[in-house]
């Protein structure tokens, strides 16, 4: 089965003609560790980084 689209934290699966499969994890970024440093509006660095936030 070949996932019709695959994000970070969802993928979906055509199944049937008239079903989709949703799977969705709870991946680990680097902004779930503890760092040394705090990162200043780590929200936005990541929107940015991931295209979101780009405009």
């Amino acid at each position: 089965m070949e996932p019709i689209y695959s994000g970070k934290i969802r993928e979906i699966y055509d199944v049937s003609e008239d079903k989709l499969a949703i799977v969705t994890t709870d991946r680990i970024s680097a902004f779930d560790n503890i760092l040394p440093i705090t990162i200043k509006d780590k929200g936005i660095v990541l929107n940015t980084l991931t295209g979101a936030g780009a405009k």
